[in-house]
């Protein structure tokens, strides 16, 4: 049995308490969890007693309760002990965590986690405070000789032990009685910065005692870092083979930290190949959450100096595709996946039956056995609809096994997958290595959705709803709202799983990233999903959501009518916007309006029989005038259609009922769900999060609910701050000197026109940024010269954000000799385009970017100066 008693100074009100709520992880993966209720005799100082039965990691934090409700409770990483077999008791004396350093700081480059520290009879002082630059120390100075006596030249120094954890060991013979002390910074010119704080007190005596300190600036020197945002089909090298590659990608992790970068955020690198057509450069579309595509494999590695002459032979194929300006995705795939089959053929079987292949085969079986199954039953089929493979259209693992065995075709094919996953690990392996080695963050992408004809959605089917489609309202992007055709979580199935399937995805990714952003974070919170039997963002609605009755519509003073869920038009109009003939075929009299048809009544249903052109894209949007869309799980209840008053519908009513329906959508988009969309994500973020050490970052961006910034500041989730997509909406532009510090601070995304492209397409935009953002006096230019990018980049590197994370594009937009001469060309994807061919890459190889002196010199500089 061991003793452990918390300590801590903490000033209370009245009616308020302290608990330390801790969990024990003991051996054989025993956890055991409980409440340490503390008591006070003047209301600061705070302490309590438990009795652990075995040895263990203990974690803990504290919170403030007042009548069984918590009141506040510690932010940022939790304290910890290693609880040893036989010690006896422990006196754990510690500061409150007010997150003035977040936990999330420990997961930046170079700054692991803090150990479990076993504490030993004496003082151990742990200190967490930042990292120093050469040559500088954190030291502890106290009231006694064995700590100094206040004497800087007698400081006891501290050792750092990871995750901005300094510690001193006093030894139990040199404790003395009780003591005061301060930690201080020594500084590579002698001076010494002490700590702006009271004295620290601890009371003398033996046993084994801890304190459990925070330097008390430490919200003023928390670390900042740049970096760089780039796709890894953008990346071109004098290795590359049509397409940016996971070689080529170790080579730009090595450039970026040359000038000072510390992260590198990439875009999805999962397998999409669905139709084996351009359509899959898509990269948010996987087919698997786990697999890599094997487009990013790096030809040259591949094939080694055993296989060169074959490498030799596709050199004249490769110097063509290099040549090109953006990637032919079908001639690079058809090229990289004849050449995986020649080192497949020549050596499969030999690597693969190598302790490392065997290995990887064995940690991954879950997920890379229903993978090489869905891809050699997708080519043998001729689609990727598993919904038509006949007896495979359901998932069975004896199945598979059983034709593994009889089938040795499909077995040499399925084998063919295995070998290309493991090869691909191999090359991703050795990019991460490399990044961590130079002390940068690689940074991944989770994208929110999985392609309907997909690996999960053929084997994890109970966990999605396939009778919708996710996408986004209405933006500045797309007028119509995207559809990005993925089908919707089940959160509730996910929830009985314990998010088993997110934790797993999660785990996997952690094996070759630091960081990953959060792709659509909204949809933790809600996702906007659209009737199958729709295509426009328009007409979809959020779910999970609390539809409207009748009642409470007109409680609110509207009149509802269920027909102003369809559109209804006058004849008149019909005839002006798409022609009599065509409103003749197409709609029909109701009641003294014109309604669609059956067979016409849904945009599916236009798609599919109307041809390309202006009648179809009349059509849609007649199809769209509705003011309401009826909730398809709760009949009777209905959801104001979003920026339903562009309708034709909502100009028809008269000045009373738009005032009461503009109330309505008012409170209903931008009140109504706040509490219940914040409780939702509170279900799900912590656990998915939690589940690795990766540091969690969002995409934050769209039609935001109140509620998300306090879940992301509460779980110490990165937000993203850009400048141009404000938060506030009453604003023009937001400023990166108000960012707060938990975010990513960008120009631009891949669903943006970078930044010269931007200030060209949006004069007026333009004019005020050059005016109100940068001070400039007069006319702004029509396109941004090399030192008016370079303003903006300072800018942002400036702010206050954790991470300042620019496009390639956008650092390059600040050299006029090195920038591409076609900014239109630059931007990665156009979100209003569901078809969009994503094939932009970079016009300079990596190893131009490293010869480029005076562009490293600036970009190194502006960083240093800027304090990152």
């Amino acid at each position: 049995m061991v003793t452990v008693s918390f300590k801590i100074d903490y000033g209370t009100r009245w009616g308020e308490a302290l608990e330390a709520v801790y969990t024990l992880d003991g051996p054989g993966g025993l956890s055991v969890s409980g409440t340490c209720r503390l008591t006070t005799a003047d209301g600061f100082l705070w302490s309590g007693s438990v009795v652990i039965d075995r040895p263990g990691r203990l974690v803990y934090a504290y919170r403030v309760v007042r009548d069984g409700a918590i009141e506040a409770a510690e932010r940022g990483e939790r304290h910890s002990l290693l609880v040893e077999e036989g010690a006896g008791a422990y006196e754990l004396t510690d500061s409150w965590n007010d997150g003035d350093v977040p936990g999330v700081v420990s997961r930046l480059p170079g700054r692991q986690t803090a150990p479990v520290l076993a504490v030993g009879p004496g003082h151990l002082f742990c200190l967490t405070a930042p990292d120093l630059p050469d040559g500088e120390y954190w030291a502890v100075l106290g009231s006694t000789p064995e700590l100094g006596a206040w004497d800087v030249s007698n400081a006891r120094r501290l050792q750092p032990v990871g995750g901005n954890c300094w510690i001193f060991a006093l030894p139990e013979s040199e404790a003395g009685e009780a003591f005061e002390y301060k930690y201080v910074r020594l500084h590579v010119d002698g001076t010494v910065e002490w700590e702006q704080c009271c004295n620290r007190r601890a009371d003398g005596g033996k046993g084994r005692k801890r304190r459990d300190d925070i330097w008390a600036g430490m919200g003023g020197v928390l670390p900042r870092l740049a970096g760089v945002v780039v796709p890894v089909f953008s990346l071109r090298s004098e290795h590359s083979c049509g397409i940016g590659d996971f070689g080529d990608l170790r080579r730009f992790v090595g450039w970026a930290a040359s000038v000072g970068m510390k992260a590198v955020q990439l875009l999805p690198v999962n397998d999409t190949t669905s139709s084996h057509t351009w359509r899959d450069s898509y990269p948010y579309s996987s087919v698997s959450v786990f697999a890599f595509h094997p487009i990013y494999m790096d030809l040259e590695a591949l094939a080694g100096s055993d296989l060169a002459d074959e490498y030799a032979a596709i050199a004249g194929e490769r110097r063509r595709l290099e040549q090109l300006d953006a990637v032919d995705y079908e001639a690079v795939m058809a090229m990289k996946l004849a050449f995986i089959r020649v080192c497949f053929e020549r050596r499969g079987d030999d690597e693969m039956s190598q302790p490392a292949c065997q290995a990887y085969f064995r940690d991954n079986v879950g997920w890379l056995k229903p993978y090489a199954a869905f891809c050699c039953l997708r080519d043998e089929q001729g689609t990727a609809d598993f919904r038509k493979w006949g007896e495979w259209s359901e998932y069975d693992t004896v199945k598979i096994d059983e034709r593994r065995v009889r089938d040795p075709s499909f077995s040499h094919e399925f084998d063919f997958y295995l070998y290309t996953q493991f090869k691909l690990h191999e090359q991703m392996t050795a990019a991460h290595d490399e990044a961590r080695r130079l002390g940068v963050l690689l940074k991944g992408d989770i994208p929110i959705g999985i392609c309907r004809d997909s690996v999960p959605a053929w084997v994890d089917g109970r966990l999605f709803h396939f009778d919708g489609q996710a996408g986004a309202p209405p933006d500045d992007f797309a007028r119509d709202g995207q559809n990005w055709g993925f089908p919707t979580y089940d959160w509730d199935a996910m929830a009985y799983e314990d998010y088993a399937w997110w934790k797993a995805r999660l785990r996997h990714m952690a094996r070759y990233f630091d960081a990953y952003r959060i792709d659509h974070v909204l949809g933790f919170f809600r996702i906007w999903e659209i009737p199958s039997s729709q295509v426009y963002g328009l007409l979809g609605h959020f779910r999970p959501a609390l539809p409207l009755s009748v009642a409470e519509m007109e409680e609110a003073g509207f009149r509802f009518d269920t027909k102003m869920t369809v559109p209804r038009f006058s004849k008149r109009e019909l005839d002006k916007r798409i022609g009599a003939e065509a409103a003749a075929a197409y709609f029909v009299e109701d009641s003294g309006a014109w309604s669609p048809r059956p067979g016409a009544d849904t945009q599916r249903a236009v798609m599919e029989t109307v041809g390309p052109g202006p009648l179809r894209d009349e059509l849609m949007a007649l199809l769209a005038d509705v003011l309401f869309i009826e909730d398809k799980e709760r009949r009777g209840f209905y959801h104001p259609r979003v920026a339903a008053q562009l309708t034709s519908a909502y100009v028809g009513l008269d000045a009373s009922q738009q005032a009461a329906f503009n109330h309505l959508y008012d409170d209903f988009y931008y009140v109504r769900h706040n509490g219940f969309w914040r409780e939702e994500a509170l279900k799900k973020l912590p656990p998915v999060v939690g589940s690795t050490a990766m540091l969690p970052c969002a995409e934050d961006l769209g039609m935001v609910p109140a509620s998300v910034k306090g879940v992301l500041e509460q779980l110490e989730i990165l937000s993203l701050e850009i400048e141009r997509m404000p938060k506030e909406p009453w604003v023009r532009f937001g400023r990166s000197e108000n960012n707060p510090y938990l975010s990513v601070a960008t120009i631009s995304t891949h669903d943006m026109p970078p930044l010269r492209l931007w200030w060209h397409e949006q004069p007026d935009a333009a004019q005020e940024y050059w005016t109100r953002m940068l001070g400039q006096a007069g006319t702004a230019p029509e396109w941004p010269n090399g030192p008016t990018c370079e303003a903006i980049i300072v800018r942002h590197l400036a702010c206050p954000s954790m991470l300042c994370l620019l496009a390639v594009q956008d650092w390059l937009s600040m050299d006029e000799a090195l920038r591409s001469s076609c900014p239109e060309e630059e931007q990665i994807n156009n979100p209003a385009n569901a078809a969009h061919y994503w094939r932009y890459r970079v016009h300079l190889t990596v190893e131009q970017l490293e010869s480029a002196d005076s562009f490293n010199r600036k970009v190194r500089k502006l960083i240093k100066e800027s304090g990152r």
